[in-house]
């Protein structure tokens, strides 16, 4: 009778100790590839044409520093990042974290950084091929909010202005690569309105327009100096 208590709780002990390795497969594997996407971030059973692939790099405190590669040619697509969610390893999204997630292009340079609040995307930061900033602004569930800013690949901010909901909103300014004001004037709910001003390359007023409701109703082309 006492041989087979032994053996229940042998058994029950084991049971444990096999359910742990299930639940935490990826625990002994640091520095495997742990999954495989196609170009569309579906989850493949091996490599795939311009597709992407993770690995485990170092399990830490039930954390897991994993990093994303291109398959093509087994560069990284981002820099390494913790995820704290084990159900979430071999996830393309990020839903239970805050990270500042870097991008990295097929060809090498810096792309974008996406960062992360309570798994929502917060704010997003491009970069062009020569590390000149791109573009930036913030989001709230997926829609664009407050400033927006797009640069020139010389450095020269190029357009900036404000977004609720994804719609322009209030003041919007464009500029010429060479840095002189281009065009200026205010939406309301995405429409034009009121006046929009317009200068040349050099400088000189061009162009006055009135707007309401994105309809033009006025327009002057010729000013005192």
């Amino acid at each position: 009778m006492l041989t087979k208590v032994r053996l229940i709780i042998l058994l029950f002990f084991s049971s444990i100790i096999w359910a742990e390795s299930i639940d935490s497969p990826l625990i002994d594997k640091e520095g495997d590839i742990i999954a495989y996407y196609d170009k569309d971030w579906q989850l493949t059973n091996n490599k795939v044409a311009s597709g992407f692939y993770r690995k485990l790099l170092k399990t830490e405190n039930n954390k897991y520093l994993v990093q994303d590669f291109y398959s093509d040619s087994n560069t990284k697509q981002t820099n390494p990042f913790w995820i704290t969610h084990p159900e979430e390893l071999t996830s393309a999204k990020v839903t239970q974290q805050d990270i500042d997630l870097l991008i990295w292009s097929v060809d090498g340079h810096k792309q974008e950084q996406l960062t992360y609040k309570d798994g929502k995307l917060i704010y997003i930061v491009g970069w062009y091929k020569n590390g000149q900033k791109s573009y930036e602004g913030g989001l709230d569930n997926d829609q664009r909010q407050g400033t927006w800013s797009r640069w020139y690949q010389n450095g020269q901010l190029g357009w900036q202005g404000q977004f609720v909901n994804n719609l322009k909103e209030g003041k919007w300014s464009l500029w010429y690569p060479s840095g002189q004001l281009k065009v200026q004037g205010s939406y309301r709910h995405d429409y034009k309105q009121d006046l929009w001003f317009y200068w040349d390359e050099l400088g000189t007023k061009v162009k006055e327009e009135q707007y309401k409701d994105n309809e033009k109703i006025a327009q002057w082309t010729s000013f005192d100096n």
